[in-house]
């Protein structure tokens, strides 16, 4: 089973939704990726999700959403069964929640999905983290949109 996790920011279009059914399709049949985390904050996310939920009734697919709060059911796009709640979160103080669980994301992966255009943002930041862990990296903002 090879994994695959997505970071980036919270206020990308959703013109990247279109780059995004490409790639992680090319990462089901080309890479026999088959199981996907993403997270719930913001929109980036919410356009990983929905591609994933398209690209789920073609292939069989697993996806984990993470939830970094254990009250974070506001957002009902999410389908909050098949969650993901990482070990030793609840430790964590609400302002860290969010990297330990990109974290968590990150270390149970191979691959790496990312939207990051700045070296300022806490995406970068876990972009340079991915890259130290030797994950297969595509950041679609070096991309062309089809």
């Amino acid at each position: 089973m090879r994994c695959c996790t997505f970071i980036g920011h919270r206020d990308c279009s959703q013109e990247v939704e279109k780059l995004l059914c490409v790639v992680i399709e090319n990462l089901i049949t080309k890479e026999d990726v088959n199981e996907f985390y993403v997270g719930t904050n913001g929109n980036f996310d919410y356009y990983v999700y929905r591609v994933l939920l398209q690209l789920k009734k073609q292939y069989d697919i697993k996806i984990n959403v993470v939830i970094s709060y254990l009250n974070n059911k506001k957002n009902s796009c999410y389908d909050y069964n098949e969650t993901i709640y990482p070990v030793g979160l609840e430790r964590i103080p609400k302002r860290f929640a969010i990297k330990k669980s990109n974290e968590f994301m990150i270390k149970n992966s191979e691959y790496l999905v990312c939207y990051v255009n700045n070296t300022y943002s806490n995406a970068y930041k876990f972009l340079i983290y991915a890259k130290n862990k030797k994950l297969n990296i595509i950041n679609l903002c070096d991309q062309e949109l089809f």
